[in-house]
């Protein structure tokens, strides 16, 4: 073929044959909708009363690639029409930052029959996970129909012994476990050394229990006992030794009004427990036993933890919830409302059996695949492309879907370019944000050293003695290593901290090193994002997506997700709460504030909207 100006240009078979596809395609979906037809989407409310998980956003993006089934809460009109599904992360925007800022975002609070929906990012009471991880993994079906077969608590014919999962000492020891050395500092610890029973008279027992807040800490409200035919042995209220703050109502279920006829106490549980069902050969199952046996105030070492033998794909230390294994391999749905210790120790005891009953390599990691691995088996070879930072896609990402990207200037030059080669699904993390407030806590952290040093200069600027100038030297230098020894734990460690929680388990392994890489490009973000504002940086934001909108071909499907809240504060609290663990000898995730901050940065965002013709 030839130009205008009689020039010749090569145009490709390949290119020539997508060109008449696209044509035929466009002919055929004009033939049956009409020629004004457009795909739009219809939310359904009933559905919408609680947050929407990262696997109900994962869900959608499915049905869109026609790979999935429908879902529930939201209906799409004309969904044929769809070619092209992008989805763009900027971690830290929370809920809180949207609403105070959304007047810098035009084009994502006012995009054409956009959606703005509340997300729950992944983790629990206690823990956050990583939500790239959630969205850009997935079982095959293939997986799943395996694991549907294999619900069988049998273990009579089981390939190990219920040995081989009960965890070593190592094991107690890093999971906080009680010990001995616990009940020397801790007073009314008692051994179940001490049990009475001449034998184990059952081989398994799961425990759960309810704590509230009382005035001296976590106390013990309700316990549960359950054996390996899943009856109830045991299920008893308890009353605190001391008044209570909190009767955590919203997660046990206890109240004031369950609680005030009682006067079954601590040490009458203890009492009962080791001379009517737990002997020292007793193997004892529970969801992170270890606040049970704190709660309890019971020292025991034949222990099957479930969060343990689940291991999430990150690794230690992240656990799954209780819930999430439920649903993954018990097909049921548990704590949707108040706890129910009963419920709880039934379905711990249900995933031990189950575990044993399909050998050590049942629940691995391998079940998981990479979204994009999944898009081009399925009989589907859908194209994909992840586009980020070099150190980010080394972990979520296979090769040859990688697109390495060095500023957030770069993500969007390419999510553009991909779009209009046609690529069917896009997924591209912004980073800019993030940085923000990394940068903004380094801050805070240098003018606190920056304050120290003036206070001591100060006291010691009256002195005019030979000797307060030597020790002022010597002093300035030992202030200079401890304010930098703050800064470094509460700016460099926080920024390093939060990458810990993102980081994942490696499901790719290469052996390229991104490290280096990657710090150059943070640095270089970094510096980027120094002496602007976080209106800026949102406005930015806002203008590059509105950029990759308008570059997108008619009927594109976006969804914009902010992952999870900036962690800085909630790191912080992490820290705080550790120390107080340190102290005290127990489990951190007792505190209310510490709650609180997680909570915060789990409430997050997903914009909904398509491209329309302009």
């Amino acid at each position: 073929a030839s130009n205008s100006n009689g020039e010749w240009k090569v145009i490709s078979k390949r290119k020539r044959k997508l060109k008449k596809e696209k044509e035929k395609d466009t002919n055929i979906y004009s033939n049956v909708f009409g020629q004004n037809a457009k795909p739009e989407f219809e939310l359904k409310t009933k559905f919408l009363q609680q947050p929407l998980q990262l696997t109900d956003i994962q869900d959608l993006i499915f049905w869109l690639l026609n790979i999935g089934v429908s879902t529930k809460w939201i209906f799409i009109k004309n969904k044929a029409l769809i070619k092209n599904v992008v989805v763009l992360m900027t971690t830290s925007l929370d809920l809180e930052t949207y609403q105070q800022y959304n007047s810098v975002m035009p084009i994502l609070s006012n995009s054409v029959g956009a959606a703005i929906l509340a997300v729950k990012a992944p983790g629990n009471q206690v823990k956050i996970y990583s939500p790239l991880l959630t969205l850009l993994t997935r079982q095959s079906q293939e997986t799943k129909n395996k694991l549907k077969s294999k619900i069988d608590f049998s273990i009579e014919k089981a390939p190990n012994p219920p040995s081989d999962y009960l965890l070593n000492s190592s094991q107690l020891l890093e999971n906080n476990y009680p010990n001995k050395n616990t009940a020397n500092i801790i007073t009314g610890f008692v051994s179940t050394e001490i049990s009475t029973l001449d034998k184990p008279i059952y081989s398994f027992l799961a425990i759960d229990c309810e704590m509230c807040l009382s005035e001296q800490g976590s106390e013990l409200t309700r316990v549960t006992v359950v054996n390996q035919e899943f009856k109830v042995l045991y299920d008893q209220l308890v009353k605190p030794k001391n008044p209570i703050i909190d009767y955590k109502t919203k997660w046990s279920g206890i109240t004031k009004e369950k609680l005030d006829p009682i006067t079954t106490t601590l040490e009458d549980v203890q009492k009962f427990l080791l001379e009517n069902l737990i002997h020292p050969n007793t193997i004892l199952v529970g969801h992170s036993l270890e606040n049970d046996l704190f709660a309890l105030k019971i020292l025991h070492d034949k222990i099957i933890d479930t969060s343990i033998l689940f291991e999430h794909p990150r690794g230690p230390p992240s656990k799954l919830a209780l819930k999430t294994l439920a649903q993954k391999f018990l097909e049921k749905t548990i704590q949707t409302g108040e706890h129910d210790s009963a419920q709880d120790a039934i379905t711990a005891m249900q995933l031990c059996l189950l575990k044993i009953a399909n050998g050590v390599n049942f629940g691995k990691l391998e079940n998981q695949s990479s979204i994009f691995h999944l898009f081009a088996r399925e009989n589907k070879n859908i194209s994909s492309v992840m586009i980020d930072r070099p150190g980010v896609l080394h972990f979520y990402c296979p090769e040859p879907y990688r697109v390495p990207c060095e500023t957030d200037e770069n993500v969007t030059n390419h999510v553009a370019r991909y779009i209009n080669q046609g690529t069917q699904f896009i997924f591209a993390q912004y980073h800019n944000l993030s940085y923000y407030f990394s940068k903004v806590a380094e801050e805070k952290i240098n003018e606190k050293k920056t304050s120290i040093i003036d206070k001591v200069k100060s006291e010691t600027s009256n002195s005019n003695s030979n000797s307060s100038s030597w020790w002022w030297s010597a002093a300035s230098s030992v202030i200079n290593s401890i304010t930098s020894t703050i800064a470094d734990s509460e700016s460099d460690k926080e920024a390093k901290e939060e990458q810990e929680y993102e980081q994942p388990y490696t499901l790719y392994k290469t052996n390229e090193t991104t490290n280096e890489t990657t710090n150059e490009a943070t640095n270089e973000t970094t510096n980027e994002t120094t002496n602007v504002s976080l209106s800026e940086i949102l406005a930015k934001l806002d203008s590059a997506i509105g950029q990759i909108y308008q570059s997108s071909p008619e009927n594109t499907f976006f969804i914009v997700l902010s992952g999870q809240g900036s962690l800085n504060s909630f790191l912080r609290q992490h820290r705080r709460s550790t120390s107080q663990e340190e102290k005290t000898i127990l489990p951190f995730d007792s505190s209310e504030e510490y709650r609180a901050a997680l909570a915060k940065a789990r409430n997050t965002l997903a914009f909904l909207f398509i491209k329309r013709k302009v």
